[in-house]
C-alpha cells in the first residue's frame, strides 16, 4: 500500500470501489493517527458528503422523470391530440343539432355555451384551421385570434400580480410582446430598469443608518464572498496550469490531461467548488504524490464555498419536477415508478373510452328521439368547466351512455 493510502498523513481519504467495481475518489479528510479532525475539517466532511448525496438524487431522480416522460410520450400525446379533435367535432355536432332541432331557449343558451368550452378546452391542444375558426366565430362571437390575445393578455396580468405579491416588483408583462425580438427587448428593458436601483449600504430598512457593527459584519461577508472567488479561480489556475495538455509529451497522458482538463473547465464554469477538489485529487492521485493538509483558513473558504453549492444543489433538487419539461407528468412525480406506469395505462384506457362516449354523443345530436339527452349533457357539461379535469368529461358522458 502507497502512501497516499496509508492513512498516516493524508488528507483525502483514498480509492474506493463503487457499485460498478471502478475506482472512485472520496472527498474527505482523514486524520492522522493518533488526532482527531478539527471542527472545519469534519465540517468540510459533513458538506461534501452532502452534495455527494444530493448530487446523487438529482441523477437519480431526473432518470426517474425522463423515464416516466418517455413512457407519457409514446401514447399520451397522440390520444390527447385525438380528444381535442374529438371534442371538437362533437362541438360541431351541437351547432348542427341546434339548426336541426329545436331546443328550448334555455337549452340552446347551454348547448351554446357548451360549444364555446368544447372549442377553448381543444385549442389549448390543436390550433384550429380557418372552417374551425369560422364555426367558433359564428357560434361564440369572438374572433379566435383576439380571444388568443386576450387569454394572454389575462396570463401576463396575473404573472404581473403574482410578482408584485411575491417579490414587490412592479413588472407589466402585458408590455413583454410576442415576437422572439420584443421578449429580448422586454428583458433587456427589465435589466436597465433594475440595474438602475443604487446600492444602500448604510441605511436598513425603515430609513435608520445601519450600526458599526452591521456594518462591520457586511464587510467581512464581503470580504468572504471575495476570497471564495478568490480560491475557486486559484484552484482552477493551479489545475489548469498542471492539466496542461501541452505540456505532456507522451500520448497516453497527454490525452489524459485532455479529459481531465475538460472536465475541469466545466466544474469551474458551474464554480462545482466540489468537482475541482475531487479532480484535484484524482490528478494528485494518479500523479502519486502526497498531498499536504490545507490551512484551517483556507478550509474555511472552501466550506463557505461547499455550503452555497449545497443550497443551490437544495434548490435545484426541489425545482426540478417544477420544470417545464415534467409539466405533462408533474402530478405523477409523487408515485413511485410501477404506480405511475399504472396510472398512465388506466389514463390511456379512460381517453380511449372517453372517444367512444364522445362520438356516440354527436352521433345522438342527429337523433330526435335523444334532444333531451343532448340538452342535459350541455347544462351539466358547462356547469362542471369551471373546475373541467381532462378526466371530468368521461364522468360526465357515462351519465348518458
Amino acid at each position: 500500500m502507497d502512501d497516499t493510502a496509508s492513512g498516516t498523513d493524508r488528507l483525502f481519504a483514498g480509492e474506493v470501489a463503487d457499485e460498478d467495481g471502478e475506482g472512485s475518489l472520496q472527498l474527505r479528510i482523514v486524520a492522522p493517527r493518533r488526532e482527531k479532525l478539527t471542527p472545519e475539517q469534519r465540517a468540510f466532511n459533513r458538506l461534501t458528503r452532502q452534495i455527494e448525496t444530493l448530487q446523487a438524487r438529482i441523477r437519480d431522480d431526473t432518470a426517474r422523470l425522463d423515464g416516466l416522460l418517455q413512457a407519457y410520450a409514446v401514447k399520451m400525446p397522440g390520444l390527447l391530440q385525438d380528444v381535442a379533435h374529438g371534442k371538437l367535432a362533437l362541438a360541431k355536432a351541437l351547432g348542427a343539432s341546434m339548426k336541426a332541432l329545436k331546443f328550448g331557449k334555455r337549452q340552446a343558451e347551454h348547448i351554446r355555451d357548451a360549444i364555446f368550452v368544447l372549442c377553448d378546452e381543444a385549442f389549448s391542444t390543436v390550433v384550429p384551421d380557418e372552417p374551425t375558426q369560422a364555426f367558433f366565430r359564428e357560434w361564440s362571437n369572438r374572433d379566435y385570434k383576439e380571444e388568443l390575445r386576450s387569454q394572454q393578455q389575462e396570463m401576463r396580468e396575473e404573472l404581473s400580480d403574482m410578482v408584485r405579491e411575491q417579490w414587490g416588483m412592479d413588472i407589466d408583462f402585458t408590455q413583454m410582446g410576442d415576437t422572439p425580438e420584443e421578449v429580448a427587448a422586454f428583458a433587456g428593458r427589465l435589466r436597465e430598469q433594475f440595474g438602475e436601483f443604487p446600492p444602500e449600504p448604510e441605511v436598513r430598512r425603515g430609513g435608520r443608518r445601519k450600526s458599526k457593527k452591521q456594518l462591520e459584519r457586511e464587510r467581512r461577508e464581503r470580504e468572504q464572498e471575495e476570497q471564495q472567488v478568490k480560491s475557486v479561480r486559484g484552484l482552477y489556475l493551479s489545475l489548469a496550469k498542471a492539466l496542461h495538455p501541452d505540456t505532456e509529451t507522451d500520448p497516453t497522458k497527454k490525452a489524459q490531461k485532455e479529459v481531465l482538463m475538460r472536465r475541469v473547465t466545466a466544474a469551474y464554469a458551474s464554480k462545482d467548488l466540489a468537482s475541482l477538489l475531487r479532480l484535484e485529487l484524482e490528478w494528485i492521485v494518479q500523479a502519486r504524490h502526497n498531498l499536504a493538509s490545507r490551512s484551517q483558513e483556507k478550509l474555511r473558504v472552501y466550506i463557505a464555498s461547499l455550503r452555497e453549492q449545497v443550497a443551490e444543489l437544495e434548490r435545484e433538487h426541489l425545482s426540478l419536477i417544477h420544470h417545464p419539461r415534467y409539466e405533462p407528468i408533474r402530478d405523477l412525480a409523487h408515485m413511485n415508478d410501477a404506480q405511475a406506469r399504472k396510472e398512465l395505462a388506466a389514463r390511456e384506457r379512460v381517453i380511449l373510452e372517453m372517444q367512444r362516449e364522445m362520438a356516440d354523443l354527436a352521433a345522438a345530436c342527429e337523433d330526435r328521439g335523444r334532444k333531451a339527452e343532448v340538452a342535459t349533457f350541455a347544462e351539466d357539461y358547462v356547469a362542471s368547466s369551471r373546475a373541467f379535469d381532462a378526466f371530468d368529461l368521461g364522468d360526465i358522458l357515462v351519465r348518458f351512455m
